[in-house]
């Protein structure tokens, strides 16, 4: 019987990951960060992380937990697959290019513009870990960046956009949460080869079009948002570099893995917007 031992199982994406795999029929066990047990798993999935409840930015008011959770804990589960001969899908983050490559978006054989040198620590913990979870051959290493779906969360990048005194005016890559564990899990039911991917939703949005829309959708329109220059917001509130990028999904495609577009993606969630959740 194929087990699925899953780290993080009750954080925000982990928690997605439990409901795919119940859908799916697929046996499952949390794995205690302590003491990593392999045992009978054919797949350890790690969604385990710290991220500050108000931002990674307050990351850098707590870098040993950061470091702890983001590249340590990784370090550790990595080597025990690869000691056990267990493929490993491990989330990583995809905050790390700037602008869009002349419109053919980021790939994953691109060298990331943040780096350990230059960025905040999350960034830094996650960039790290990719290195290190790398070098057992048998790992999916995912890239989310700008979670969403149709669910109120403090983690939903379009409840933070609800809430955000001022939001950048900025074309960003999105990841529908649901639509990327459906695709990470058929990367590895469908075999496809071992690496690196990202995982946004094929295509991109501008955050004053994405606020007209969440006006229109969730408050007859009477909603107003206010807007700032990246520059300004860089001058103003950030603490650390910001990536601001698009990326590329070919790799994925390629594998025979399919998102839907961010735009599908957007709709369906502000059509079916679920408060309090």
């Amino acid at each position: 019987m194929l087990v699925i031992a899953l780290t993080g199982a009750s954080g925000y994406f982990g928690s997605m990951f439990r409901s795919e795999l119940e859908r799916r029929g697929l046996a499952y066990k949390r794995m205690p960060y302590e003491t990593p047990n392999i045992g009978d798993v054919s797949l350890l999935i790690n969604c385990a992380a710290y991220v500050d409840k108000r931002g990674v930015d307050y990351n850098e008011q707590d870098r040993e937990q950061t470091l702890q959770a983001n590249l340590l804990l990784p370090q550790a589960l990595a080597l025990v697959c690869a000691t056990n001969k267990v493929p490993i899908l491990h989330l990583s983050t995809a905050c790390l290019f700037q602008g869009d490559k002349h419109g053919n978006g980021w790939s994953e054989d691109d060298e990331p513009h943040l780096t350990v040198q230059n960025a905040g620590i999350y960034v830094a913990s996650k960039l790290m870990a990719e290195k290190v979870v790398r070098q057992w051959e048998k790992s999916y290493i995912c890239r989310v960046r700008l979670p969403f779906d149709g669910i109120d969360h403090p983690r939903n990048l379009l409840t933070k956009l609800q809430k955000f005194s001022h939001v950048v005016d900025e074309t960003q890559s999105l990841t529908h949460r649901g639509d990327a564990v459906k695709a990470m899990l058929d990367l590895w039911q469908t075999n496809a080869p071992y690496g690196t991917y990202h995982l946004t939703s094929p295509g991109s949005v501008n955050y004053r079009r994405l606020c007209s829309d969440i006006s229109v959708a969730l408050y007859n329109g009477k909603k107003r948002f206010e807007f700032i220059t990246p520059v300004e917001f860089d001058r103003t509130t950030a603490k650390t570099i910001k990536s601001r990028c698009i990326l590329n999904t070919d790799k994925l495609a390629k594998a025979g893995v399919k998102m839907r577009s961010v735009d599908d993606a957007l709709d369906d969630a502000l059509d079916n917007w679920k408060i309090n959740v």
